[in-house]
């Protein structure tokens, strides 16, 4: 086991990264700070963990996939190889590794409704392991915030993942700003146009239209509709029903309705 401040290292390092990535030079240090802080609050809340850096110690494949079914095919490819190849090098992965772990992303890309079942799979080498929570959390944030859109379904999938994974929601949001911020993208005008394009209507349509199209995606997304369906399909038809739901609740509120 590592000692404390070569652990805290460890997770500047993993924020300093993320942040890089997303927002240049001053996003690393950004990163770095809230990678920290991050270590810092897991240290104080699991005061027995056990570190393990390498691939051994991750299920990459699981990772790789629930990348991809997360961002639905939306993250540039030449994005989304960078992304897999920072990663890589975190894990030390050799270059047969890091191709099989596109083609997981993109397996992932190709069956969108699978992101729990690849969760899930994450979740039990997680327990108590402060950098791999780390890693998969950055992976899974960055993922979605290198897309052009945050779509409701997305949204939804990185709430899981805050909870799977027993990251304190102050954190998590705290994150989520810094990488909106350096995006340059504004919440609630981007919460709306997500809005709009969930439920498939023109941005500004009045009251009636948008009911309208809520019944009618709700009449062919709602889980019951999906109940002899398989796993894969009953938890995709659950994620976007939720997103209808929030989307329309949205819009209701921006129309007063």
């Amino acid at each position: 086991m590592t000692d404390r401040r070569t652990d805290m290292r460890a997770g500047y390092q993993i924020g300093a990264l993320w942040g890089f990535m997303t927002g240049g030079p001053v996003g690393a240090m950004i990163g770095g700070f809230w990678g920290d802080q991050w270590h810092r609050w897991l240290e104080a809340a699991i005061p027995r963990f056990q570190v393990r850096i390498g691939s051994d110690a991750l299920n990459t494949d699981a990772l790789f996939t629930a990348m991809g079914a997360l961002t639905e095919g939306q993250l540039a490819a030449h994005r989304a190889e960078g992304l897999i190849r920072h990663i890589g090098q975190h894990l030390r992965l050799d270059d047969e590794q890091l191709r099989a772990g596109l083609s997981r992303y993109l397996a992932g890309t190709a069956d969108t409704g699978q992101f729990d079942e690849q969760l899930e799979r994450l979740a039990p080498g997680l327990i108590a392991d402060v950098n791999q929570i780390s890693l998969v959390a950055s992976a899974l944030l960055q993922a979605a915030y290198l897309c052009d859109t945050i779509t409701p379904v997305m949204r939804t999938r990185l709430d899981r993942v805050r909870k799977v994974l027993g990251v304190p929601e102050r954190v998590f949001r705290q994150w989520e700003q810094e990488i909106r911020e350096h995006l340059g993208q504004s919440p609630r005008a981007d919460a709306l146009s997500e809005a709009w394009r969930t439920l498939g209507v023109t941005p500004g349509s009045d009251f009636e239209t948008v009911r309208a199209a809520y019944r009618r995606l709700m009449s062919r997304y709602h889980p019951d509709k999906w109940a002899r369906g398989t796993h894969a399909e009953l938890a995709d038809a659950h994620d976007r029903s939720q997103a209808i739901q929030q989307a329309y609740a949205l819009l209701r509120r921006h129309l007063k309705h």
